[in-house]
């Protein structure tokens, strides 16, 4: 069982916790940053560097997910949730379309209640294994986050091997960038 115990002024309570315990991502759609786009930013036109932009392209949208909370490409994504307290946000919205929820330990189905409109909350209390669809389309998403990824391409691309002094990866001009963004489950 997931408790935390918290002491106050002469007196001992408990209390659950939501927690996200594990996550799978498939089925992953197409970056919403070309190649082309990369080069383009970097003002590089010569194809000796393809391969590394590519999976460049690739790590930078994986770093700006992580620090949203959000998936910024169509997936398909499986998460085990335990949820103590009244609702948990389903990680790495927005969500499309949900496959299942069922309970974790038994596979059986859960009965739940969806709510919100994009960046959705299952309210059941326990653990479950929810299977759903996220992201955006390449052509649905907003300019902001294209740019994002593009400044942190240039900034993986331009510090190879350089250490960060926070250990994110993530450049600091990017997360100024998306911080308003950022979602916390």
């Amino acid at each position: 069982m997931w408790l935390s115990k918290k002491e106050g002024a002469n007196q001992k309570f408990l209390k659950m916790d939501n927690l996200l315990l594990d996550k799978t991502f498939t089925a992953e759609g197409v970056e919403p940053v070309t190649l082309a786009d990369a080069k383009s930013w970097l003002k590089i036109d010569v194809p000796d560097d393809d391969t590394l932009l590519t999976s460049l392209i690739t790590a930078a949208r994986q770093l700006c997910e992580g620090f949203l909370n959000m998936s910024l490409i169509p997936r398909t994504i499986t998460a085990f949730l335990f949820i103590g307290l009244d609702e948990i946000r389903l990680p790495y919205g927005p969500v499309n379309t949900i496959t299942e929820v069922t309970n974790s330990n038994t596979g059986e189905p859960v009965e739940y209640t969806l709510k919100y409109e994009k960046f959705k909350a299952l309210d059941p209390c326990t653990e479950v294994r929810a299977k759903y669809t996220a992201g955006e389309s390449a052509a649905n998403l907003e300019q902001l986050y294209k740019t994002a990824i593009l400044m942190e391409v240039a900034s993986l691309y331009e510090h190879r091997g350089d250490e960060t002094e926070e250990g994110t990866g993530l450049s600091p001009a990017v997360k100024k960038l998306l911080k308003p963004y950022r979602r916390v489950t």
